[in-house]
């Protein structure tokens, strides 16, 4: 059978500008085939047959998630697996790492001003928060985004927080014992 879980860790508010850091740090972990959790837990392991991670900035705060469809049989596995991949990912950002991430990035937000709506709720959000003035200053906040200051918030937001933890399944019946310390039900 199979399993869905998600993990729910800090994030930021719409108003600051760690929210662009940790733009750059979702696609590194988790947006993509080329991210660290789908290489990792999917493509090297076989454990999930889909994981991804999102970034929501709301108004007086944020949070990251990290969700995946696993195997039951797998389960205790692709927690422990997942935690430590969040918990070390600071480690394995490099410069070229981040600015693949820039890349992308900015090339996704330079697409999705191809659409009206897109280009609306951009601009309301702009006005509404006071945030990037233009779609120029938008690009160029990522583009500012420093690898010291992405490596400080992945650690701090992975290592110094323990994640929220919900799991949809036949969970408890089967595993109630064996299910890590982390993981409340």
């Amino acid at each position: 059978g199979q399993i869905h879980i998600c993990f729910g860790y800090p994030g930021a508010s719409t108003d600051t500008e760690t929210k662009y850091s940790l733009s750059l740090l979702n696609i590194i972990l988790g947006s993509g085939m080329s991210s660290l959790l789908f290489k990792e837990v999917r493509e090297k392991r076989g454990l999930a047959y889909d994981i991804e991670s999102k970034q929501y900035n709301l108004n007086q705060c944020g949070y990251l998630t990290v969700t995946a469809g696993l195997s039951q049989k797998k389960l205790n596995e692709s927690i422990e697996l997942i935690e430590n991949i969040m918990s070390n990912c600071y480690q394995q950002i490099d410069k070229s790492t981040l600015n693949k991430a820039k890349n992308m990035l900015k090339g996704r937000l330079i697409i999705s001003m191809e659409d009206t709506l897109s280009i609306a709720e951009f601009n309301a959000t702009s006005q509404r928060f006071g945030t990037a003035n233009n779609f120029e200053d938008h690009l160029e906040k990522v583009n500012n985004v420093k690898i010291d200051e992405i490596k400080e918030i992945a650690r701090t937001n992975f290592t110094e927080f323990k994640p929220n933890i919900a799991i949809l399944g036949p969970v408890k019946e089967l595993y109630s014992s064996r299910i890590p310390s982390s993981v409340h039900i």
